[in-house]
C-alpha cells in the first residue's frame, strides 16, 4: 500500500522543508552572516578563522573530545543492566490487557497466587480457578 496515498500531508512536508532551507540560504546570501564589529570588519566582509589549519584543528579536537566522552559513557555507565534480573522469563511480564476496576482484586489475587493445577479424574481445574473463584467465597 502506498503510504503517500493514504496521508496526503506526507507529500507536502518534504516540499515545505526544501522551501524553508532554500529561503534560509537566500536570506543569508542577501544579508550575509552576522558579523560583529571589530578590526577589518564591515557589512561587506566576513572575518573569521581560516578553514585550514585553525578551523579544521578545532573541529578535529572537538570530534575527539566527543568521542572520548561517548566512549567513557559506554564503558562506565550502565543503561539497562539486564543481567541483574536473571534469565528471561516470559511468564514474569505483565499482561498487555488491563482489567476493569471491579476486576482489579481478582487480577491481583491471580498474580499473587502460585500456579497450581488441580486434577480431579479426567477434569482439570486450571490455576485461575483458585484465586478467582475460591478466594471470592
Amino acid at each position: 500500500m502506498n503510504l503517500a496515498a493514504c496521508r496526503p500531508g506526507l507529500r507536502v512536508y518534504p516540499h515545505i522543508r526544501v522551501g524553508g532551507v532554500a529561503s534560509h540560504l537566500a536570506i543569508i546570501w542577501r544579508q550575509l552572516h552576522t558579523n560583529y564589529p571589530g578590526k577589518q570588519r564591515s557589512e561587506k566582509t566576513i572575518v573569521g578563522s581560516r578553514m585550514w589549519p585553525s578551523y579544521s584543528l578545532k573541529s578535529t579536537g572537538l570530534f575527539f573530545l566527543i568521542l572520548a566522552v561517548v566512549s567513557a559513557l559506554g564503558a562506565f555507565v550502565q543503561i539497562d543492566p539486564v543481567w541483574i534480573y536473571g534469565r528471561y522469563d516470559p511468564a514474569a511480564i505483565l499482561p498487555g490487557a488491563q482489567p476493569d476496576w471491579y476486576l482489579g482484586w481478582i487480577e491481583g489475587a491471580m498474580r499473587l497466587f502460585p500456579g497450581i493445577n488441580l486434577h480431579l479424574g479426567p477434569y482439570l481445574a486450571p490455576e485461575v480457578f483458585f484465586p478467582a473463584v475460591l478466594l471470592r467465597r
